[in-house]
Order: C-alpha cells, then structure tokens, then sequence
C-alpha cells in the first residue's frame, strides 16, 4: 500500500510529465510569437507562431474598398472571407505591383512576398479572431524593384495644345526724376517654370516611380523630349529651356519720367494620351497602363511700358 505523501508526490511528477506531452491544453502559449514582422519586397519571408485552438477566422482587415485579398483551401479551392478558420490554408493577394500570400499551417503562420514594384512600403494588417480575444499581425513589405518600362507610346494626333493657356504679369513702377536718362531692369522670368503631371487611368499605378521620354515645348511646337524620372500623379515643375530664368530686360526710362513696365510671359501647354507597356522584374509578367500627359511651359513674352 503507497502512503499518502508518496501517492501525492507521484500525481504531481504525473501531472507535469501529461503538461509536457500535450503542451495545447496545459501550457499558456495563447500569445503569438510576433505580432509585427517586415520582409523584403522580392522574395522576402517570415514565420510566426500562433496557437490554433479556439481560433474561429483568421483574415485580413478590411476598409471601405472591400478586401482585395483570395482566400483557399487546403485544395487549392476558393473559399469565403469568413470561412472558418480550420478551412483556411491560404490567403494570396495579387496585383500587377504586389503579389505575396499567407500560409496556415499547423501552429505555423508563413508570410511570403513574391515582388513589390511599390516605391514605398506596404502594410496590411492579418486578423485572428479567437472566441475569447483578437489578435494582430502587422505586415510591413518593403519596395523592391521597380517596374521596366519595355515601351512608351505618345498618341500625338489627338494632343490638345493651348498655346496660350496661362499668362504670368510682373509689374514694375519707376520714377526718373533726374536729367538723365536711367534703366530699370526686369526679371520677368525668374519665377516661371514648366510643369508636368502624368495621370494614370488606373488607381494602383498612383505613386509609382517611372522614368519616360516626356513632351517638352521648344520654339514653341511640342516635340519629344529625353527621359526623365517622374512619380505617376504628381505634379512635377522644372526649368524650361526656353527662357533664362534669371535673364534681366533693360527698360529704358527718359529724363523725369515715370513709367509702368508690364511683362506678359505666356505659357503653352499640352495634354496627350500615351500608353505604357510595363515589366515586373521578378515575375516578367507585362502590364499595359494607360495615362494622360497634362503639361505646361512658359514659351513667349511681351514687353509693355507706359508713362503714367
């Protein structure tokens, strides 16, 4: 016959010895092993441990947009957002400048990101709803490379060009009191500059980080001009080459004169269609991209000057 302290003694060493075996029901491991992670945008990847017991849906936040994510099975078969979580074996979310995908396996969330063609990073925010609490994964992707411009099409036959669309006045005053003749000097230019923006018809494209041919005006007639790098979306000024920017006009002003110079400096500005054939690097996959052109030059003056 065991003795009571000996009988006590064997239910605590068998106790622990069951807590070690079957660690899901005995041992608190309800926290994930990380609740943020960041990977690289080509071929970046990470592991997070979580418990799956009392899970009930594992998904990713969503906004007013809806999400853009897929969810699937362990068959590879689409399933809904709100399936229960036992079903969920893969989320995917795919995109012609983001692609990477979730994995659920076992005690084991894997998080894969095949190419980001994004000049900035990517967030999403994978929820785990439990019967008892709710848990966060925030992922961070960072950029990789950017999309290859294969080809970029103007279709100038329908450019619109207003050549005088804009009017830029500088207005200066001056008193000659004296016997002699004076000069004042003008810096109509040195404020004006061309802008460019190209738009995208698509809503993703925004932000991404391009380097094109773009239109510049010279002598007054649009023409193609060389590459230059440019955030789709973005208004973008530069100094034209059509003016000096810090070039002074003399005006001549006689002996007890006063006088109003007034420089008219017009601008000339184009909108076109182009289409953009893009590569992402990692994939090879092409995207055809469709925008439009808006820009604008400073491209002729007028002097005008009046006694007053």
């Amino acid at each position: 016959m065991i003795s009571r302290p000996l009988s006590s003694i064997l239910l605590i060493i068998a106790a622990f010895f069951m807590a070690g075996c079957n660690s899901d029901v005995f041992v608190n491991d309800d926290l994930l092993s990380s609740s943020e992670v960041t990977i690289a945008g080509d071929g970046g990847a990470a592991s997070i441990r979580f418990q799956p017991r009392m899970l009930e849906q594992i998904n990713f936040e969503t906004y007013s947009s809806g999400d853009p994510h897929t969810y699937y099975n362990a068959a590879g078969k689409v399933i809904y957002r709100d399936s229960p979580a036992s079903e969920v074996a893969r989320i995917s979310y795919d995109s012609p400048f983001l692609t990477y995908n979730v994995y659920i396996e076992g005690r084991e969330i894997r998080i894969e990101s095949t190419q980001s063609t994004l000049d900035l990073q990517a967030h999403a925010r994978l929820r785990l709803t439990y019967s008892y609490k709710v848990e966060f994964i925030d992922i961070t992707i960072e950029p990789g490379k950017p999309f290859e411009v294969v080809s970029c099409d103007y279709f100038w036959d329908e450019a619109a060009v207003k050549p005088r669309y804009k009017v830029s006045t500088t207005t200066e005053s001056f008193v000659n009191g004296s016997p002699l003749s004076q000069i004042l000097e003008l810096r109509p230019f040195l404020n004006e500059v061309g802008k460019i923006e190209v738009k995208p018809a698509a809503s993703w494209a925004k932000a991404l980080r391009l380097t094109l041919p773009l239109p510049v005006c010279n002598g007054g007639e649009w023409e193609l001009g060389p590459e230059k790098e440019i955030v789709l979306g973005h208004e973008t000024s530069y100094t034209s080459g059509n003016f000096d920017r810090l070039a002074i006009l003399p005006v001549p002003v006689p002996p007890q004169t006063k006088v109003k110079a007034e420089c008219l400096v017009y601008h000339s500005c184009i909108g076109v269609r182009l289409a953009l054939l893009l590569r992402a690097p990692v994939t090879g996959d092409l995207t055809l991209l469709e925008a439009t052109c808006t820009a604008t030059e400073p491209t002729e003056y007028e002097l005008v000057v009046t006694e007053i």
